[in-house]
């Protein structure tokens, strides 16, 4: 049966006994439409005992909080006895609260929605059966609504005793609609800050992003819930380049306007005509396709590393944001125009200023590295027998025809470049080879060193960077080896600025500085 129909169903002529087989628990989108006169609703993982089952069934029926005020008394008081001992005592109670709440015109229709109910058949087996059949022993209008993850073959008891229930399987939700419900929790508040995470603005950028997430955690993720869990906590970090741009772009305007006295009204306040102006939408651009591909780009690699640690909860997401929060040089655009300089920009080149000659070309070869493609690796650094260079670099060859004639041959540039792509991740072998390149490059300067022994220091060098946000891990393993993915977060002027203090050419060394 299609939960659709169940609220008719339920208002017409209510079953005794329905088994929702619900494995991504989205019965909470129609639990409205289910509810009764008299609704409750409990989890079974809480009930470790008869008693506490008993208590919460009748307490929530009959709307009765346990407070100091009544002494932290159940329903009835002293009065009515020990109604939790037994079922017998159990079902006098609730007879006694049907009669209660029983009005001339009509008898109260009561409904017990009992969350996991498969946990019933480990904790309490031995209440399937009165719980199938509490509207046939309590003689009321009574409707037991069991919602599992697991189908009803795998919670009826063995011996086969109890009702056959109404069966009622939520199918889980289609790529579609999964995408479109994870849109639909995009908050929308009556009233933001125009430079917010959740700005009404933001959500076409908010739709891709989605999609772009469901399309890397899908695969390992498949409830609704986890998505939406690891889609808030990725979110903050992925907009935050574009929050930056925002707030520079402000701050420009704001200076070139220079001090203004604010228009007043006709009662003689200030108006608020100069804000709005500041808050227009086209003063706060959405990034263009380029832009946005390039943050996909950059951010998809922590899609899957957070499905690999917020699923399963060994990390808490607002800790994990942190953590994998994105470099301060981090931008969504190339563009000059947009790269304006924040107050991240100049704490960052504070920062840089205080490292050591080692720690620069470290980045410099994370650089060249992350945006130089590997199989150009042995046409920049190489080398013939006397230790000459001998660099290769990229264009067209020459290729006879069949005529004896020349001719050039074009190589059609079809790819993107690597530069709007952004930093690609590379292992950390590859890092290891180049850094030694480029110690090789400045073997004249004060580069000269046991190579053994920096070899050991490096890995403690790295995961210096990796803290300082320098560096990024992209992969979920904690271990450190030649396998080990990383990716550059600093920008090509800054890794410009350190070439050109280290007295290298970095536009030598990169492959396409375009």
């Amino acid at each position: 049966m299609d939960i659709k129909l169940l609220p008719s169903l339920l208002a017409l002529s209510p079953p005794p006994f329905i088994h929702i087989h619900d494995p991504f628990d989205q019965v909470s989108y129609h639990t409205d439409t289910l509810k009764a006169d008299y609704h409750v609703e409990i989890d079974c993982i809480e009930c470790i005992s008869p008693r506490v089952l008993y208590t919460r069934i009748i307490n929530g029926l009959a709307s009765w909080s346990v407070s100091w005020d009544n002494a932290c008394e159940c329903w009835g008081g002293r009065s009515s006895g020990d109604w939790s001992a037994s079922w017998d005592s159990f079902i006098q109670a609730f007879t006694v609260l049907a009669r209660q709440l029983q009005t001339v015109d009509s008898q109260p229709r009561f409904t017990l929605l009992l969350r996991n109910a498969d946990m019933l058949r480990e904790i309490l087996p031995n209440l399937i059966v009165p719980l199938a059949r509490l509207s046939e022993l309590s003689n009321s209008s009574v409707t037991i609504i069991f919602c599992s993850k697991c189908p009803w073959v795998d919670t009826r008891p063995v011996w086969g005793s109890s009702p056959d229930p109404l069966l009622v399987v939520i199918p889980p939700l289609t790529a579609a609609q999964t995408i479109s419900h994870l849109i639909s929790l995009f908050p929308s508040p009556p009233s933001t800050p125009r430079i917010s995470i959740y700005n009404p603005h933001l959500k076409p950028l908010y739709e891709h992003y989605i999609q772009a997430l469901h399309s890397a955690c899908a695969l390992t993720v498949s409830d609704p819930r986890q998505l939406a869990y690891i889609a808030a906590a990725r979110w903050p970090g992925f907009v935050s380049p574009v929050l930056q741009e925002w707030h520079a772009s402000r701050d420009a305007r704001r200076s070139g306007k220079g001090p203004r006295v604010p228009p007043t009204n006709q009662d003689g306040g200030t108006s608020s005509e100069g804000d709005e102006e500041d808050d227009d939408v086209e003063h706060y651009p959405l990034p263009t396709t380029e832009e946005r591909m390039r943050l996909l780009h950059h951010f998809k690699p922590s899609f899957s590393s957070a499905s690999a640690t917020l699923y399963p909860r060994l990390k808490h997401a607002r800790a994990w944001a942190r953590q994998n929060a994105p470099p301060h040089t981090f931008r969504s655009s190339m563009s000059p125009e947009k790269a304006l300089r924040t107050e991240q920009d100049s704490s960052a080149n504070t920062l840089l200023q205080g490292l050591t000659t080692h720690v620069k070309l470290m980045l410099v070869a994370s650089y060249v590295a992350s945006f130089n493609p590997i199989r150009t690796d042995a046409r920049m650094f190489q080398r013939t027998s006397d230790g000459i260079k001998r660099r290769l670099r990229k264009g067209g060859g020459v290729r006879k025809t069949r005529r004896g004639t020349t001719t050039k041959v074009l190589v059609p540039f079809l790819q993107l470049s690597r530069s709007l792509a952004g930093p690609s991740p590379f292992p950390l072998d590859r890092f290891l080879a180049i850094y030694e390149a480029l110690c090789i490059e400045m073997k004249g300067d004060t580069v000269s060193f046991d190579r053994e022994v920096t070899r050991v220091q490096m890995l403690t060098t790295v995961t210096e960077l990796v803290g300082m946000q320098l560096l990024q891990r992209t992969g979920a393993d904690e271990k450190m080896d030649g396998s080990t993915m990383l990716k550059t977060s600093i920008d090509l002027s800054l890794s410009q600025k350190m070439a050109k203090q280290l007295k290298l050419d970095l536009s030598e060394i990169l492959w396409d500085i375009e």
